[in-house]
């Protein structure tokens, strides 16, 4: 494995940041660290940079163990978000800087910056100062000046968060081009969800400096572990199972808050024999709902499949592409509600009756929190 961190513990006096993180890095990888404020992500990319050491745990870059090295010692280079340029230096001088310290020969030296600044596409700008530059054209800089230096590993602590969001979609695909064609491995901070479905291999999910959930962005969102994962990646309604029980070989009885009793085949990969009476947290996504206007015909080989119920819809969002309805059940006697996605050219308002379905192979199930 290219990466390991081993227990990895992190305090800051009586703090814990980071609490027995255990994680592997694939080399030529897009990684993300994924979390809200506060979780510890940032505090990690640091331990493996170099500016903050483990209170315990270990490092390891391809096998060997770098907890003692000092960030100029390890092959490594970050990218921060505040870009940290030098303001009295113009472009070609502010990438130049590291390889000057290391004192390259300046044939070489003009020969890396000129092919890095053409890569990034701000070759046109080497002459600019920074005050002169776009948000986009400093971020380019920044990862210009971090490449040049041609670390085994790019650290990107929320690189795109000061841009606005057409320069942050651009900018996206140029960090997932950059890491491509030059196959190192890229290690970026992230508390936007969309951001890190769309750029990474892997994700790591962070809550409260531990480590919620690793896998691909479609495992994450497709098949998250716990109702935490489920609710911070995308949207999600969730509801207590109330109460369950096995009534066939592969197949459970359950009453949850909402959508009442129904059977379903088993899918709560965590019950088992030794579960008892363990709580349970049920799980749909906006786009597992359909919603009709015109009632449908359901046969008893429709309910085998799928949940239906009549409701009221209480409010509609239009977003371009497609509309956000947040659906009351019909009857008034439950307080329940949902949040459907429906496509932008469905004629339906607040008020309407409507009927909604959804395929019990779509539901998610979690213990409770």
């Amino acid at each position: 494995m290219f990466i390991q961190l081993k227990n990895i513990n992190k305090k800051f006096k009586d703090f814990t940041a980071l609490d027995k993180i255990n994680l592997s890095i694939e080399g030529n990888e897009f990684f993300v660290l994924l979390g809200p404020s506060g979780c510890g992500k940032t505090t990690l990319m640091r331990i493996i940079a170099g500016f903050e050491s483990p209170t315990e745990g270990d490092i390891f870059l391809e096998g060997e163990r770098i907890n003692n090295k000092q960030p100029q010692e390890r092959p490594t280079n970050m990218v921060f978000q505040s870009y940290a340029v030098f303001d009295n230096m113009n472009v070609f001088k502010n990438v130049a800087y590291g390889l000057k310290i290391a004192k390259t020969p300046k044939a070489l030296l003009e020969e890396k910056v000129e092919r890095i600044l053409k890569m990034t596409g701000i070759w046109e700008k080497r002459y600019e100062m920074p005050q002169n530059l776009s948000g986009g054209q400093k971020q380019r800089v920044a990862l210009s000046r971090a490449l040049v230096m041609e670390p085994k590993v790019l650290l990107l602590d929320e690189p795109l968060s000061a841009l606005d969001a057409k320069l942050r979609g651009a900018m996206r695909d140029e960090l997932i081009n950059l890491q491509k064609r030059l196959k190192i491995t890229f290690i970026m901070v992230t508390h936007d969800q969309g951001e890190a479905l769309s750029i990474a291999d892997r994700i790591a999910v962070m809550r409260d400096g531990k480590i919620e959930q690793v896998g691909s962005p479609e495992d994450i969102y497709a098949k998250p572990q716990s109702s935490y994962t489920a609710d911070f990646i995308g949207t999600i309604n969730l509801f207590n199972v109330l109460s369950y029980s096995k009534t066939a070989e592969n197949t459970l009885a359950v009453e949850s808050e909402g959508f009442g009793s129904f059977t379903l085949e088993h899918k709560l990969r965590h019950v088992d024999e030794s579960t008892g009476n363990k709580k349970f947290v049920m799980g749909i996504r906006p786009e597992n709902i359909n919603v009709s206007k015109k009632p449908q015909i359901v046969s008893e080989a429709d309910k085998k499949h799928s949940l239906f119920f009549s409701m009221k819809i209480v409010q509609i969002f239009y977003f371009g592409d497609y509309q956000r309805a947040s659906l009351a059940f019909s009857d008034g006697q439950n307080n329940q509600q949902l949040s459907a996605f429906i496509g932008s050219n469905e004629k339906l308002a607040s008020g309407d009756e409507v009927q909604v379905s959804l395929l019990k192979d779509k539901l998610l199930f979690f213990p409770s929190n």
